[in-house]
C-alpha cells in the first residue's frame, strides 16, 4: 500500500469540455504515486456520453449541432449527461490504491449537506435529494490510477436538457450502453441560490477534512507536461472520437410505399454508412442497392447524407423517394 503523500486541486476558467476531458486523461496517466486530486471545472453547452454509448441512440446530433452544442465522447462508461453552466463538474484522480468510491461521494456528500440539502446515495450510486437526481458519476481505470468524474445539477436548463436527451422514436439497433433515465432536480430548487463558487469552497473544504490533509493547488503550467497535453486534447476534437467509435449500429426507415409499407434499413459502422438493406425483399431491393452505392462511406450526418442524396450522382434515385429520406433524415436530428 502506497503512503498518501498530498492531496492536489486544479481550478480553471475553460469553458471547453474536450480541454477538460483531455486533462483527466493527462493526468489519469501521468499523477504521480501517492497523490488524490480534485478537479472542478465548468463546461459550456454540451452533451457528454459515455464511452460505449451511440449519441444517435442518446442524443439529438443535428440538433445540437444547429444550436451550436457540442457532442463529446468521454473515455469512461456511464450514460448521457447535459452540461452547461449551471452545471458544476468534479473529478477525483488518485493513486489506485486509495480509490474508494463511497468515500469520494461522501466528499460531495458533505458539501452539498452543508447548504442545508438532506441528499442521499441510491443504489445507482446516483446522488439524490426529495427523490430526484442531481448527481450522476462515472469511473475508468488504469494500472496506476483511477478516475471518479460526475456532475451536479445547480442551475441547469432542464428544457434544453430534455429537449436534447431525446432520441429518435425509430428504432436503433445495436451493442451500445443506453442511459438510464432519471428525474433530475437542481439543487438551487431546494435552499436559498447556491453560487457555483460557494459550492466549490465547500467541496474543497469536505475534501480535505475527509482526507485530514491540507490541499495545495496544481499548477497546469508546471505541473503538466505543455507538450504532451496538446496529444491528448487533439484526441478529444476529432469526429472521429466523438462518433466514429459508436459501436456499430442498425436503423430502421419505414417507407409508406402503397402497396405495402418497407423497412429501409442503414447499416452505420465506426460512424459512417456502411450498407443498405430493405425488408420484405421486394421492388425495393435495386432501389436500397442503389442508395447503398450512393451512401456508401458518408458520415451518418444530416449535412452529408443530406448533400450526398440530393447531388444524387448515379441519376438512379426516385425524386420522392429522396425527398422522403431528406425529410426522415431531418425528423430524425441525425
Amino acid at each position: 500500500m502506497n503512503v498518501l503523500l498530498e492531496l492536489k486541486t486544479i481550478q480553471n476558467d475553460s469553458l471547453d469540455p474536450c480541454y477538460h476531458l483531455a486533462v483527466e486523461e493527462y493526468l489519469l496517466h501521468h499523477l504521480k504515486p501517492g497523490t488524490c486530486l480534485l478537479y472542478l471545472w465548468q463546461s459550456e453547452n454540451a452533451v457528454v456520453i459515455g464511452r460505449n454509448q451511440n449519441p444517435w441512440r442518446e442524443c439529438r446530433p443535428a440538433l445540437l449541432e444547429r444550436e451550436n452544442t457540442k457532442m463529446v465522447r468521454r473515455p469512461s462508461g456511464g450514460g448521457t449527461v447535459y452540461h452547461d453552466k449551471g452545471n458544476l463538474n468534479f473529478s477525483f484522480i488518485m493513486d489506485r490504491d486509495f480509490y474508494d468510491r463511497d468515500r469520494q461521494l461522501k466528499v460531495i456528500l458533505r458539501a452539498v449537506r452543508s447548504f442545508g440539502i438532506d441528499a442521499s446515495v441510491n443504489s445507482r450510486y446516483d446522488l439524490i435529494a426529495k427523490g430526484k437526481k442531481f448527481s450522476g458519476s462515472a469511473h475508468r481505470f488504469k494500472k496506476k490510477n483511477a478516475l471518479h468524474h460526475g456532475t451536479l445539477l445547480l442551475t441547469v436548463d432542464k428544457e434544453n436538457l430534455s429537449r436534447y436527451l431525446k432520441p429518435s422514436p425509430h428504432a436503433i439497433h445495436g451493442i451500445s450502453t443506453t442511459s438510464f433515465r432519471s428525474e433530475v432536480i437542481n439543487l438551487t430548487e431546494m435552499t436559498l441560490p447556491i453560487s457555483i463558487n460557494s459550492l466549490k469552497q465547500a467541496i474543497l473544504i469536505a475534501f480535505q477534512e475527509e482526507y485530514q490533509t491540507m490541499a495545495s493547488p496544481l499548477d497546469l503550467n508546471s505541473d503538466i507536461d505543455r507538450e504532451v497535453l496538446p496529444n491528448f486534447i487533439k484526441d478529444f476534437t476529432t469526429w472521429d472520437w466523438h462518433y466514429g467509435r459508436t459501436p456499430s449500429f442498425r436503423m430502421v426507415c419505414e417507407i409508406p410505399l402503397k402497396n405495402r409499407p418497407q423497412q429501409l434499413t442503414f447499416f452505420v459502422k465506426e460512424g459512417r454508412v456502411e450498407d443498405l438493406r430493405s425488408e420484405p425483399f421486394s421492388q425495393m431491393d435495386r432501389t436500397a442497392q442503389h442508395l447503398a452505392d450512393t451512401l456508401l462511406g458518408v458520415r451518418f450526418r444530416q449535412p452529408d447524407l443530406q448533400e450526398r442524396l440530393k447531388n444524387n450522382e448515379f441519376g438512379q434515385l426516385d425524386p420522392m423517394l429522396v425527398n422522403f429520406l431528406i425529410q426522415w433524415i431531418n425528423e430524425n436530428h441525425i
